[in-house]
Order: C-alpha cells, then structure tokens, then sequence
C-alpha cells in the first residue's frame, strides 16, 4: 500500500474513533500527498478529495485557477466568439450574394452603375478645381502686376484670393475623397464577384475594368 493510502487508511481509523465522517487529501508544494480533517490555509485554493469514513471519494474540488489563467481564457473565449461573429457575417454577406445577383455581369452592371456615379461627381469636382486654379492663377497675376507698377492692391483682390484659395482646397480634398471612395467600391467588388464564383463554383476569369473618369482640363498654365 502506498504512503499516501496508508495515511487515509490511519486517518479514516482516528476519525471514526472520534465520530468524523470524512477526512480531506490534497497536494503540498513539493507533490507528496497529504490528509487531514481539514485543508491548511496555504492549500485552500488547490485540488484537494473529500473521503467518507468508508474511504469512498464523496466530493472532488478542483483546483482555483491563477489570476493569469483565468485571464487567458477570457482571451480565448473573446478570441472563438469574434471568430463565431466573423463566421456568422461571412455567412449571411454569403447569402445576400447568391439572392441579389444571377451572375458575375450582374455583378459587374452594378459595379460600373455605382462607378459612374462617382465618375460623375468626380468630374464636376475636377471641372471646379480647375476653375478655382484658373481664377487663382489671373488674380494673382493682377496682384503682381499692380504690385510690380507701385500700385495699391485694391482692398478686396486679397480676401478673394484667400477664398478661391480655400475652395481649392476644398475641392481637392473631396475629390481625394471620391477617388478613395471608388478605388474602395473597385476593390470591394472585385472581392465579392471572387466570392461569388467560389460559391458557385465558376472558373475564375479576369474582371474587365471599371469605368474611368472623362479627363478634365487643369487649368494650369502652359
């Protein structure tokens, strides 16, 4: 018999002489099993069994687990319920792929309608750059020239000045804007109609390009 049974066996002998009815076993720090009516402090938290007075185990009680532990696995539960999220996303997105599209042109015809219109509004904001640049480029030619003959530079040629100069910049940060906008729309259905073909098991094929916007003159001199 081995040492930890013989200590459960003398226990459970000393405690029905004193009428217990179980003892409890748990391991110290250096592995060797131990018994005793009750569990040192210093051992609380650790794995231990509860015997009856027959040497039957009537209760396990595991062990606590380290701060770091139970740490680690609220990482891993958050990790496997984005994953669950991802999955039940990818999923649904899959479903409205298959119900709103009959085919890869389908998909395409959309791609090019959403395009346009951002050509669209692309070229209207490029058409006023280009006018801004223009109205900037004669008004500051006017100031030079008045400034270059020792003449006053009317009152109002300045603020003018500022304010084509803040609607350019305002035009050129919308049109970065549009142009951002539809190289994502660009990449994103390129995306979906790879998807699309893998769910429907179709050959992959090259994507014929979007429609691009019509030039706009700059507006910068010669």
């Amino acid at each position: 018999m081995c040492k930890a049974m013989m200590g459960i066996a003398m226990l459970l002998v000393a405690l029905a002489a004193h009428g217990q009815q179980r003892i409890v076993c748990w391991t110290d720090e250096q592995g060797q099993r131990a018994c005793g009516d009750r569990v040192p402090p210093k051992y609380a938290r650790s794995e231990r069994q509860v015997y009856d007075r027959r040497g039957l185990v009537v209760e396990v009680k595991a062990r606590e687990k380290t701060p770091e532990e139970l740490a680690e696995e609220d990482r891993l539960a958050r990790l496997a319920a984005e994953k669950q999220a991802r999955e039940q996303e990818q999923a649904r997105y899959d479903g409205y792929l298959l119900q709103a599209y009959q085919s890869v042109a389908d998909i395409i015809d959309t791609r090019d309608s959403r395009v346009r219109v951002l050509n669209g509004r692309l070229g209207l904001t490029e058409k006023s750059i280009a006018d801004a640049e223009r109205a900037l480029i004669d008004l500051r030619k006017r100031a030079d020239s008045l400034d270059d003959q020792d003449k006053p530079v009317p009152a109002k040629l300045e603020p003018q000045i500022a304010d084509f100069e803040t609607t350019l910049q305002r035009n050129r940060d919308s049109a970065a804007r549009i142009r951002a906008e539809r190289s994502q729309i660009v990449e994103q259905f390129a995306q979906d109609i790879a998807r699309y073909r893998e769910l429907r098991n179709l050959p992959v094929e090259d994507i014929p390009p979007a429609p691009m916007p019509a030039p706009v003159p700059t507006g910068k001199p010669e």
